[in-house]
């Protein structure tokens, strides 16, 4: 099992959660967005009692921080923008895949048109990157700062993320006389309170009109070349790491002791 883990730290100290998380949840590959903590400080905190080393893994996105314990050079740089890092995962006797890093722009400063024009372009990028790549095996995971049924993620031309994994599965329809593949994006089934965890991922109280209070910021999308490897029972919203836990007595996110968002962990049975 490939696990993966991503958490938007919104710059807080978690090095000790960070340990437990990865240790605890046995942790491939860790993701950070938002990280202010030194490189070096988290990894003195996740190599500690680790039998398996963890490495970290430089990148010229400045939103996303990465840490691996497999060898730095089966994650190969693909591209790097201040959005977005995607990696080539290249393991052993197996066929590599892609796995991209997002963290985009937060809604308090951007109007929701620039939002979903910055997901069309991200999806674009990514589709190129595909067809350079000559492979369909990609997987996104990310605080994308919009939920699920926001129209960046689900327009044939952005992201075109669906809730059901069987429509999918049909890899792509065509729009407007252009093939435009799907994405599956499992965490609508994790949305709201009958969820087995929290209603989302990020939670904010406002006097707005229109307002979820609970939101679906962070994400995971699977391409259909991938859904056999993809495990909908290893698909988690974190709330506590062993020792402490990461929401409030009201059952929010505690932000100030770990972060405004939960971590999110997915796994890939390759």
């Amino acid at each position: 099992m490939f696990r993966v883990l991503f958490w938007n730290t919104a710059g807080r100290e978690v090095s000790n959660a960070l340990r437990n998380l990865v240790h605890g949840r046995s942790v491939d590959l860790l993701l950070l967005a938002e990280s202010a903590m030194p490189p070096a400080k988290i990894l003195s905190a996740l190599n500690a009692g680790s039998k398996r080393m963890y490495r970290f893994v430089r990148s010229n996105c400045p939103r996303i921080t990465i840490f691996a314990r497999l060898p730095v050079a089966w994650l190969g740089e693909v591209l790097d923008t201040d959005h977005l890092t995607i990696r080539r995962v290249t393991l052993p006797a197996l066929e590599p895949f892609l796995i991209g890093a997002v963290h985009l722009r937060s809604k308090l400063y951007q109007s929701p048109a620039s939002a979903m024009i910055g997901l069309i372009q991200l999806a674009e990028r990514l589709r190129r990157t595909e067809e350079r790549l000559g492979t369909d095996r990609t997987v996104l995971i990310g605080d994308f700062n919009a939920n699920p049924f926001e129209d960046g993620m689900l327009a044939a031309h952005g992201l075109h993320a669906v809730m059901c994994a069987k429509r999918a599965a049909r890899v792509s329809r065509v729009v407007d006389g252009e093939v435009c593949r799907f994405f599956y994006n499992p965490m609508w089934g994790l949305y709201g309170d009958l969820s087995p965890g929290p209603p989302g991922t990020y939670h904010r109280s406002s006097a707005e009109e229109v307002n979820p209070f609970w939101n679906m910021y962070d994400q995971v999308l699977v391409r259909p070349a991938l859904l056999p490897a993809f495990r909908p029972d290893e698909l988690t919203i974190i709330t506590e790491d062993g020792a402490e836990r990461f929401l409030t007595r009201s059952g929010t996110p505690n932000r100030r002791q770990f972060s405004d968002h939960l971590p999110v962990l997915f796994g890939l049975d390759l």
